[in-house]
């Protein structure tokens, strides 16, 4: 726990974009401008740079902007791209692909190395790379084993690298030089670390951290081996992304609004030419997630809560009517409920344990129980239920899936040869007679694929970001969300490659990529849709340690 407390008398917060769009804030290293990602449903996403004067130039665009970083001297910024790292000067121009990782930060002030990273590495490499910004030579610098990364911070001043990891549901940060020695972890604790920053002078760490859209900003001295972390701010509603000023006076980050919503989609009779109906099922800002079918059509279950990380399963009758509520965890997250093939028991992940694992509850209501041999650790936290008696989840690095017999609790891999090159991120979603499987699968070419299971065979239908979520009543097609995050419902032939056929374009990006359910019999489609706001902050006098010493320097 955080042994001290600072003051927060003296903080002030400012609004700095006005657009309802804005992203992953990046402040100049002189603090007067911002550089940000515009995006908005069916649009390409922009990278833009702002002033204090609200005005504004485009630098690039793309189906994909992230991870903004400007250069020590303010004359280019480097961000996560369409193909990996690429860099733009900040009067925009022609854009320069590294293609190196997903994550970067400059490592020299002559902005000549840089260092970056990828969350997982098909190669199996843990670790970061420093890389020559001119040439593109790369060297590997490894980490301690981890199955995710989610960012990386350099400081030139102290000539060291910062990780962030997740391993083992939890979150650490580590730091080390670019040679590898003096390797040492920092923090190691439960809940999520997605961005941590060097202070300018590199004698202390900040980070965001917490459960939800609510967020601690706390600072971590590095000088001393037995330093407690300070909690600077609480009950922050900030996005995972802040950057500091070179002299750590401002730091921008962004707060958001995160909802999302049932909608129906009504599916034409087949042969006829009649457009798709869409209409809007539950309302309000609460989060709603993971539609699912009964077997019988007639129910609609999914995941419930003020926000995706304090869920619970309900369920709701696809006449109309209130939802029900089945579980009643509190401070935890339900996610991924599935049907059992009786339509009698519902299936989800659970933390209340302070572990993810396997649970079930009667779908008539009851009292829910894990299935204590499972564990869904370092997982996306996903599962389906087989046609059969067989309950399917991730297993632990989401190499594979582990079917459960949920009475004898036996567990066997799914995934029959050694795949630990490849990636299963979603869950699988299983054809009607339960004989094969449509996987989204980073493998040698990431896109859609058709494991069959008797007998057993793979085969690669759709490169890109394709989300399967469901099958025809015939078992010829598979229902699938295109885009990453993704708005494009398509139709694909599950026998063969072919062209997908477009069956609808939704309002807004579906939630998780699991967010979408097709009834048995085909006529209609249950989707969660993502509805957000978010805009930049700036944020100063946040650490008074660190103004005392910017005013003593002077």
């Amino acid at each position: 726990m955080p042994s001290g407390n600072v003051s927060q008398a003296k903080i002030t917060h400012k609004q700095f974009t006005f657009l309802g769009n804005a992203y992953w804030p990046a402040l100049s290293p002189d603090g007067m401008f911002v550089a940000y990602v515009s995006k908005q449903p069916g649009d390409e996403q922009k990278l833009m740079v702002q002033a204090s004067n609200r005005a504004s130039l485009e630098l690039a665009h793309g189906t994909r902007i992230a991870d903004l970083r400007w250069s020590p001297d303010g004359s280019e910024l480097l961000y996560r791209g369409d193909t990996g790292i690429s860099i733009v000067s900040r009067l925009g121009g022609v854009v320069r692909q590294l293609r190196l990782g997903e994550y970067a930060c400059w490592f020299t002030e002559d902005g000549s190395q840089i260092v970056t990273a990828s969350e997982a590495e098909k190669s199996g490499f843990k670790g970061v790379r420093l890389v020559n910004k001119l040439t593109g030579e790369a060297k590997e610098v490894p980490l301690p084993e981890y199955a995710y990364l989610h960012d990386v911070d350099c400081s030139a001043r102290a000539g060291l690298i910062l990780a962030v990891t997740f391993t083992s549901g939890k979150s650490q940060i580590w730091i080390l030089r670019p040679d590898g020695s003096e390797e040492r972890e920092l923090v190691d604790e439960s809940g999520e670390i997605s961005t941590a920053r060097w202070s300018p002078t590199g004698d202390s760490v900040y980070y965001l951290h917490g459960k939800g859209s609510i967020q601690e900003l706390s600072r971590l001295s590095v000088t001393g081996r037995d330093a407690e972390p300070a909690v600077l701010a609480g009950g922050l509603q900030a996005g995972a992304f802040f950057t500091l000023s070179a002299d750590g006076s401002r730091l921008a980050y962004t707060r958001e609004e995160h909802n999302s919503n049932l909608w129906q989609v009504d599916l034409p009779a087949e042969g006829k030419r009649a457009r798709p109906e869409i209409s809007r099922v539950t309302s309000g800002t609460s989060y709603y997630g993971a539609p699912g079918f009964s077997p019988d059509g007639r129910w609609i279950s999914f995941a419930l809560g003020p926000n995706d990380a304090e869920t619970n399963i309900f369920k709701m009758q696809l006449a109309g009517g209130e939802p029900v509520q089945l579980t009643f965890f509190e401070h935890a997250t339900a996610s991924s409920p599935a049907w059992s093939p009786d339509g009698q028991r519902i299936a989800f992940i659970n933390d209340q344990s302070g572990t993810f694992r396997v649970w079930t509850i009667n779908a008539n209501e009851g009292t829910a129980q894990p299935l204590e041999r499972t564990n869904a650790s370092n997982t996306s936290n996903r599962l389906a239920w087989w046609p059969s008696s067989d309950i399917v989840y991730q297993q632990p690095g989401n190499h594979n899936f582990l079917k459960i017999n949920d009475k004898t609790g036996e567990e066997k891999p799914v995934i029959q040869q050694d795949q630990s090159a490849g990636w299963v991120p979603e869950r699988p979603v299983f054809s009607p007679d339960g004989k094969k499987m449509a996987v989204n699968w980073n493998r040698e070419e990431k896109g859609l694929w058709i494991i069959s299971l008797e007998p057993y065979s793979e085969t690669f239908l759709q490169s890109g970001f394709i989300f399967p979520f469901g099958w025809s009543p015939d078992g010829r097609n598979v229902y699938a969300i295109r885009g990453f995050p993704g708005r494009e419902i398509i139709r694909v032939q599950a026998s063969t490659p072919s062209k997908p056929t477009a069956v609808l374009t939704l309002p807004g990006y579906v939630v998780d990529d699991d967010g979408a359910s097709v009834s048995p019999d085909g006529h209609e489609i249950f989707v969660s849709i993502r509805e957000e706001k978010s805009d930049v902050w700036l944020m100063e006098n946040f650490d008074p340690s660190a103004s005392r010493t910017r005013t003593e320097s002077h």
